[in-house]
């Protein structure tokens, strides 16, 4: 970890986080996109909850990931993750935002954060 936000994602293993302008208005609001996963985001809230917490309220080890989908239809969740992504690469703004998970993120980290998802169930 090289910085108090960054994600913890394994043992040792982080996503960086990536430091931007907070006081930038209107970040994209990306809730609507994050809706047919709802489940999924529910499943990783493990350490605490969203409205508190934020982004640390979630946990994205691998059995935190595996134990969120055991009971879901994993193969929709991999088509909507993959939905999301492109959705969010398609924006032209850095600056998303969540109320669902009850923070602000640079549109890199949280590419980077659906990719690990994405790995963790397919594997």
């Amino acid at each position: 970890m090289k910085n108090k936000n960054d994600i913890s994602i394994a043992e040792n293993l982080w996503i960086d986080w990536i430091e931007f302008d907070y006081k930038e208005p209107n970040p994209k609001d990306i809730d609507g996109f994050l809706e047919p996963t709802i489940k999924l985001w529910s499943g990783l809230e493990v350490h605490c909850v969203a409205g508190c917490c934020g982004i640390d309220a979630f946990g994205f080890w691998r059995e935190d990931i595996k134990k969120a989908v055991a009971n879901l239809d994993q193969t929709y969740f991999i088509d909507e993750l993959n939905t999301l992504r492109s959705k969010i690469s398609n924006l032209n703004t850095e600056k998303l935002m969540s109320v669902r998970i009850n923070n602000l993120f640079h549109k890199n980290v949280f590419l980077k954060l659906i990719d690990h998802i994405s790995e963790q169930i397919k594997t």
